[in-house]
C-alpha cells in the first residue's frame, strides 16, 4: 500500500513539473503579439514582419513574436499539421525590451553575419538584416 502511495505522489509531482515547464515555455515565447512596441512584454526581444512595428502575416509566416529565450531556427517556431510556422527571413523591425544585449543572425544555428541589439534599442532593420534574420539569442560583448 505504501508503495502505491509513493508512486501516486511521484506521478503527481512529475505532472506538476510538466505543467510548470509548459507554463514557463509559453511565457518565454509569444507569437503574433500585435503591432506597436507597447505590445512587447518587459524582458523580451520582439520582432515584427513589417516596418514601424506593424504585424504582417503571410502563408506559414508569423506577423510578430516576443521571446526571452534563444531561437536557433526562426522558420520552425511551431508546427500546425505538416506546416512549420515561423518568422524566418521576414523581420523588418525590432525592439529589445530586455536588460540584455541580443544577437540577430542571418543564418540558422546562430551563425553568419549578426547584429547586436542593445537593451532598449528599437527601430527598423536595414540591409543586410531586413527580411534576413534566421536565429537570435542573448549575447555578450
Amino acid at each position: 500500500m505504501l508503495s502505491k502511495a509513493r508512486t501516486a505522489i511521484c506521478a503527481t509531482f512529475l505532472t506538476g513539473l510538466a505543467l510548470v515547464a509548459q507554463t514557463t515555455s509559453a511565457e518565454a515565447l509569444q507569437t503574433d503579439i500585435g503591432s506597436g512596441t507597447g505590445n512587447c512584454p518587459s524582458g523580451q526581444m520582439c520582432l515584427w514582419a513589417d516596418y514601424d512595428f506593424h504585424q504582417g502575416q503571410g502563408v506559414s509566416k508569423l506577423g510578430s513574436l516576443a521571446t526571452s529565450t534563444a531561437i536557433s531556427d526562426l522558420g520552425k517556431i511551431y508546427k500546425d499539421g505538416a506546416v512549420d510556422w515561423g518568422m524566418q527571413d521576414v523581420a523588418s523591425s525590432a525592439y529589445n525590451n530586455s536588460g540584455s544585449r541580443w544577437c540577430l543572425y542571418v543564418d540558422n544555428g546562430y551563425s553568419g553575419t549578426y547584429l547586436w541589439v542593445d537593451p532598449g534599442w528599437q527601430g527598423q532593420l536595414y540591409s543586410p538584416f531586413q527580411d534576413s534574420i534566421s536565429s537570435l539569442k542573448p549575447c555578450s560583448g
